[in-house]
């Protein structure tokens, strides 16, 4: 007879190893996630919401690993557009109690008008604060009850003396019992910061002898475990996420076993270059210096104050502008070289590591421009880590899409929204030319990829919500957003962008004009049977240095989609080969194009639209040859043979699933989307899906290889 607890063994290694593998491919997920949409500036993650107040929330540097079991840190909020179950808590913070809690849920609506939009940001401790975190002295402790086999017991003693008369900044003793190193329990009389933090000092042999006195290598540890998007940030400097609290809390230790009071809220989906919190709340330290000086208080405003008060600042156009000049002091690119601070530490560390017999890992990751998460080893489950082979084939991977992914020489989605509007004058000049003759239409469109590129978007812009779309619009339009669910399936509708609203604000809000009703508006929108309608004579004097006015616009029958639906579609056919990205600026040209070959469009069985991204099923191409501006043709109207002939041709591409060509139509209407901002170069697929692959295929091949 089989023995059956051999059995039951058998069945709980299968479950642990399914559970192992499944953190590994959302670990996977994660980092494929953040390697395909790479840190943004500080102004530029701000800038989406200008006009919200900003706060911080005080965390230390742990890095999020799901393989592991580790969640962060500044990265914590990030989990939730990767794992389902953080998704459905919407887990958006972790703090240790009830009591810091409602301290948070107090601070979101104080200082703040009513109803205002609040959004947080991590604020990162010291570079070795995460050594008093649950997760770390763990680690410390299971070395060290390992090494106690090597210590006298007078050795032992000592460290324990050591820990039992340390006293904190207020002269108490950290363990006022005292604590045994010696006893197989000794880690159950450690639970505060405080002695988590002594206790991680003693293990790295600070107070008791030094180097001979080590016995666990802390500093490495903590370098292993240090997140790299904060990794060289200062302290308190705001990073890298954005995130909102809607007031609840929940207590999940299955989420956050060191942060275990969840406060619910969003992800803001945006990964940012640190910033120094001195150089974004300037007015509140202003203020706050005024404060001090009342009290009688002669002192300057310390990082202390920071984090013993409730810090705030409106992300106002001034503020998004001082920052935005900033450059690097306000979350411009990081040096891909190393400081001589960075390099001394490293040296420092190193020099000790090697005394030490241990082994440094690599130099300081840095999120340079171009640069790689995957600069370290990605280590799995039980301190393994993929192999040197496969390692090289990811790195080949990622590299390969660094390449794909390289940034045009203008990049307007690094421009504040300010900026997106802008002239750029060289175009001015060669549209007079082109007007006049004076230059081809060829030589126009090749200094357009010049000077103006575009490329497919890498993303799916997040709708404007009720509360920005309302900040938006002018006082005429606000009563009509969201009533596109007045309009009935079928009707005719064109679909273009509200012009002050993100010329002035920033926000993407989508107008729909009706035929026979009053336009309305909306986050998102919808058509199927479009024409793209681009007026190449008045493009061409907007592009001649003109004023901008509403005349282009995707005309159709009107398709209800909601946000979250639209949304899902979006992320879906973002790169569908039935789908294509489409585009509108008349100072590039006067037809609707898709953003990848820059081909004219002139229709498709449907059109998807989230702010400046459209999306276009089965596109109908136009010819260039044929286009005023500045392909080289006249505008003209179609005969009826022409439509006749191009009605018996969409059908049968509609059959077939092809491309068909037909002139372009040319009338009235309003802009569809605004200037076009430069994105990483088209591909088949995404980075996200390409590293995702490699890594979920290293993992299970890693699972295998601890099964057998």
């Amino acid at each position: 007879m089989a023995d059956p607890t051999k059995a039951i063994k058998g069945g709980l290694s299968a479950i642990r190893n399914a559970s192992r593998a499944a953190d590994q491919a959302l670990e996977a997920k994660r980092l494929a996630l953040e390697a395909a949409n790479p840190p943004i500036k500080a102004s530029e993650a701000y800038g989406q919401h200008e006009g919200a107040y900003l706060k911080p929330i005080f965390y230390d540097r742990m890095k999020v690993d799901l393989s592991q079991g580790k969640k962060g840190g500044p990265g914590f909020s990030g989990i939730q557009l990767v794992d389902p179950n953080y998704a459905d808590a919407k887990a958006a913070a972790g703090v240790t109690d009830q009591k810091m809690a409602t301290r948070i849920l107090n601070r979101n609506k104080a200082g703040v008008p009513a109803g205002a939009k609040v959004i947080w940001t991590p604020s990162v401790g010291g570079l070795e604060q995460h050594k008093s975190n649950s997760t770390m002295f763990g680690q410390f402790a299971d070395i060290f009850a390992n090494q106690r086999k090597n210590m006298s017991p007078e050795e032992i003693q000592k460290l324990s003396d050591r820990a039992s008369t340390a006293v904190n900044n207020k002269g108490e003793l950290i363990f006022p019992n005292g604590i045994d190193l010696g006893s197989r329990n000794f880690r159950q009389k450690v639970t505060t910061y405080d002695q988590r933090g002594l206790m991680a000092d003693i293990f790295a042999g600070r107070g008791v002898g030094g180097e001979k006195g080590r016995t666990v290598p802390m500093e490495d540890l903590l370098e292993k475990n240090l997140d790299p998007n904060v990794a060289n940030a200062g302290t308190l400097d705001l990073g890298n996420r954005l995130f909102t609290l809607e007031g609840n809390v929940i207590d999940r230790p299955d989420l956050h076993s060191d942060y275990r009071k969840i406060l619910t809220g969003e992800d803001l989906g945006v990964n940012y270059i640190p910033v120094p919190i001195r150089e974004v709340y300037t007015d509140w330290e202003a203020q706050k210096k005024l404060d001090l000086a009342a009290q009688g208080k002669n002192r300057g405003v310390t990082l202390m104050d920071y984090t013993k008060n409730d810090p705030t600042v409106q992300l106002t156009e001034a503020l998004l502008t001082k920052m935005q000049k900033a450059g690097k002091k306000a979350g411009g690119a990081v040096n891909r070289k190393e400081s001589p601070e960075d390099m001394a530490r490293f040296q420092k560390r190193f020099a000790m590591h090697k005394a030490i017999g241990g082994r440094v890992q690599s130099k300081p990751v840095k999120m340079a421009k171009g640069g790689s998460i995957f600069d370290k080893p990605v280590h799995m489950v039980d301190g393994g880590k993929i192999g040197r082979g496969l390692m090289g084939a990811v790195e080949k991977a990622s590299k390969a899409a660094d390449a794909a992914l390289a940034t045009p020489a203008v990049n307007r989605l690094d421009m504040n929204f300010k900026d997106v509007t802008k002239r750029v004058p060289e175009l001015t000049e060669a549209a007079n030319k082109l007007a006049a003759g004076e230059l081809s239409p060829s030589q126009y469109d090749a200094l357009v990829n010049k000077v103006k590129p575009v490329a497919p978007y890498s993303f799916v812009p997040q709708p404007a919500t009720a509360e920005d779309a309302m900040r938006a619009l002018t006082e005429n339009k606000k009563a009509m957003f969201g009533k596109t669910n007045e309009m009935t399936p079928g009707e005719q509708a064109d679909l273009r962008l509200d012009i002050p609203a993100y010329k002035d604000h920033g926000v993407w809000v989508n107008s729909i004009h009706r035929k026979d009703a009053p336009t309305v508006y909306g986050s998102v929108s919808s058509v199927k049977n479009a024409s793209m309608i681009g007026a190449p004579d008045k493009a061409l004097k907007v592009a001649q240095g003109g004023p901008k006015a509403p005349f282009a616009v995707i005309r159709g029958e009107w398709n209800p989609v909601d946000d979250k639906s639209a949304v899902k579609r979006a992320q879906k056919y973002l790169n569908h080969k039935d789908w294509r990205q489409v585009g509108y600026d008349p100072e590039r040209h006067g037809y609707f194009y898709d953003r990848t070959t820059m081909e004219p469009i002139t229709n498709a069985e449907e059109v998807l639209q989230i702010g400046p991204l459209v999306l276009a099923k089965k596109p109908v191409y136009g010819k260039k040859s044929e286009e005023k501006y500045s392909g080289g043709g006249s505008a003209h109207k179609e005969s009826p043979e022409d439509m006749a002939r191009f009605q018996k041709r969409f059908a049968m591409h509609k059959a077939i699933g092809g491309s068909v060509k037909k002139p372009q139509k040319f009338d009235g209407g309003g802009i569809a989307s605004p200037e076009e901002s430069s994105a990483p170069p088209p591909r088949e697929q995404t980075k996200t899906g390409l590293m995702a692959e490699y890594l979920a295929k290293a993992a299970k091949e890693q699972g295998k290889e601890s099964r057998s």
